[in-house]
């Protein structure tokens, strides 16, 4: 169930960025028209590209919710990087689908007035307008793809891998064989970590009003801020990490970093809103640095123990 809701996360992205597409980079029509109108005394004149913006969405969605791998890997770091390789695979298939569904459906209008001998001249310029538009598209905007497939596919994966550790099934089996303890567990701290509840909301709640404003170019400005204040975050989390042991004074150190970050730079209006673009960078870094010296610290324990 945790690997069939990746595959739904990967194919909800892919709707997400097939419409993405249509709304900025591509802008095709979603309905047939041709450029001037149409005059039955004239021939037909230039066609302009569309299609219905739910078959580029519907096939990229069943495409990603094949690609998703299934795999089993043992570690976290390979989940992230099969994910974040799958995300990529999933952008190239969109962009590809998105040229060609406008291809075939400038290729609707002009059926009329083709002959034989033109059908499948055109079914191939179709296609390979799709591939060449697709290369085009990925040369221009690379750089921009690259940190929106790493983030995607990482947060995929360790959603899963979070779920994983988490969901166990004794405590599932109690809860369905009696419908009553489920209050119990309302008000057992242990078996329901209220402090991972709250700080997941918020760093939940502050990406979605981060894509609110910008949308998805927003995780390469994540990106950007990652790379400028990494060093002293992944410090900081790896301290929390090394004295505490849990993961949520990450999110709650980070939000007073944020606001400070907030206010040495021009940000938009609101506290959310200022916090939406600086907090998603420097709480991510605190958690590589928390994960890495839990990870690391307790080996380095027992080799000096042995």
């Amino acid at each position: 169930m945790i690997t069939r809701a990746g595959k739904i996360a990967a194919a909800l992205f892919a709707v997400y960025f097939a419409y993405y597409l249509k709304s900025t980079l591509l802008g095709y029509a979603t309905e047939p028209k041709v450029i001037g109108g149409v005059d039955l005394d004239r021939p037909i004149p230039q066609l302009m590209f569309w299609t219905p913006i739910y078959y580029p969405m519907l096939l990229s969605a069943a495409f990603a919710y094949w690609i998703w791998p299934t795999k089993a890997y043992p570690s976290l770091a390979r989940r992230m990087v099969a994910g974040s390789f799958a995300i990529v695979r999933i952008i190239l298939f969109t962009l590809f689908i998105s040229f060609l569904c406008t291809g075939f459906g400038a290729f609707y209008l002009a059926l009329p007035q083709l002959m034989t001998a033109e059908i499948l001249p055109m079914l191939a310029s179709v296609f390979l307008s799709a591939l060449q538009g697709t290369a085009v598209m990925m040369i221009f905007h690379i750089m921009g793809f690259i940190p929106i497939s790493v983030f995607v596919g990482s947060l995929i994966a360790l959603g899963a891998h979070v779920a994983s550790k988490h969901l166990s099934s004794p405590m599932d089996e109690r809860v369905r064989s009696d419908f009553a303890s489920f209050s119990t567990v309302l008000r057992s701290s242990n078996e329901w970590p209220w402090p991972s509840l709250v700080a997941g909301s918020v760093i939940a709640a502050m990406m979605l009003t981060g894509f609110s404003i910008a949308g998805l170019p927003i995780i390469v400005l994540w990106g950007a801020f990652f790379v400028h204040w990494g060093i002293p975050c992944v410090v900081l989390g790896a301290a929390i990490g090394f004295f505490g042991r849990h993961w949520a004074w990450c999110a709650a150190v980070s939000l007073p970093i944020a606001y400070y970050l907030s206010t040495t730079a021009y940000r938009p209006t609101g506290i959310l809103a200022s916090q939406a673009i600086d907090f998603p960078p420097v709480v991510i870094a605190t958690l590589v640095g928390f994960n890495l010296a839990r990870k690391f610290v307790p080996r380095i324990f027992n080799s000096q123990a042995t």
